[in-house]
């Protein structure tokens, strides 16, 4: 089965003190890349049911989105997972976040 490297942006998530993003880097086997895109999304549901408040994910202005995916051959031993969360304040874009998960997962 193909192996794939998906990046999802979450944006609009509702926090006590104001709304956040995060980006997040996972590797997946699917049968294409809409389908990885559809088993990382509802992975990250998952995580978030188990450490932090589903109703954020379920807010209106909440969304989560395909930033990047790569078909790859092998899995790294670190397998992603997490957050890098930002402050949409503070960071709009989140850039500083996209460029440590980049350097993390994608360099």
């Amino acid at each position: 089965m193909p192996k794939f490297k998906v990046m999802i942006q979450g944006i609009n998530i509702p926090m006590n003190d104001g709304l956040y993003g995060f980006y997040t880097t996972r590797f997946i086997q699917a049968l294409d890349a809409k389908r990885a895109e559809l088993k990382v999304v509802d992975q990250i549901r998952v995580e978030f049911r188990k450490t932090h408040s589903v109703a954020s994910l379920n807010d209106a202005r909440a969304r989560m989105d395909l930033k990047d995916i790569q078909p790859v051959d092998n899995f790294p031993r670190c397998r992603g997972g997490g957050f890098c969360w930002f402050d949409q304040a503070e960071d709009g874009s989140g850039q500083s976040a996209l460029d440590l998960e980049r350097e993390a997962f994608w360099v």
